[in-house]
């Protein structure tokens, strides 16, 4: 996980700038901090898309923000979401006799009886048909009469195929990513907090103004 803070230096900076407009001094920080978590995010995904071959914006649903900043808890969160990813994810053959699925370090796998489907919701994903052994005791109490047959009175309910998750993927490979997204944040807040100080002049301060003048002008 990587946690957005604020540090005191800017705090105090801010403060300065609006010692009397009191008001705008959580709002400043709370935006500065929420706009470089986005920014951050958007960044992990960059930096990771290369380490596990998966599309940006499959990466970037699963790198999320856990905690954003308020107007009283000046920091936010980011991690990356356990969720299981989808087969289809990962890149796919389709064949008559099953689908071929791309793994991690150029390697392929084949599922035999598998398809690609699309559901009424729209939702396409790879899919397969369970099995009778699949009927187990937890799901139904006992097998199915037609289990030690080998056959069934109704089509076999399908189940959608998963993957593992971005943090199984990563493991500790992502800890050298981490780090340099870590340092990456300070730099990328710290101008954003800038930025946000010239926003909220805009808003509060009849003549607009950069934040430096207002500071030299009331040290005058």
């Amino acid at each position: 996980m990587i946690d957005v803070k604020i540090n005191p230096a800017d705090i105090a900076r801010v403060r300065l700038v609006f010692r009397d407009i009191p008001k705008a001094i959580p709002r400043v920080l709370s935006r500065a901090i929420n706009k470089t978590a986005t920014h951050v995010r958007s960044e992990a995904a960059k930096m990771l898309r290369p380490m596990i071959g998966l599309k940006l914006t499959t990466i970037k649903k699963r790198v999320i923000i856990k905690s954003r900043a308020t107007l009283k808890r000046w920091a936010s969160v980011i991690g990356i979401s356990g969720r299981r990813i989808p087969v289809i994810e990962f890149g796919i053959k389709p064949t008559f006799r099953g689908v071929g699925i791309k793994t991690q370090k150029g390697g392929k796998q084949f599922v035999t009886g598998a398809f690609v489907a699309t559901m009424k919701t729209g939702h396409e994903g790879v899919f397969k048909r369970k099995q009778h052994d699949e009927f187990d005791t937890e799901e139904h109490g006992r097998r199915p009469w037609f289990a030690a047959l080998g056959k069934s009175p109704y089509r076999s309910p399908i189940r959608e195929l998963f993957g593992p998750s971005l943090g199984m993927i990563l493991e500790g490979s992502s800890v050298a990513v981490l780090q340099t997204l870590i340092s990456k944040s300070g730099v990328y807040l710290e101008k954003e907090v800038d930025r946000q100080i010239d926003v909220a002049l805009k808003q509060y301060v009849a003549v607009p103004k950069s934040w430096e003048q207002v500071v030299e002008g009331k040290s005058t």
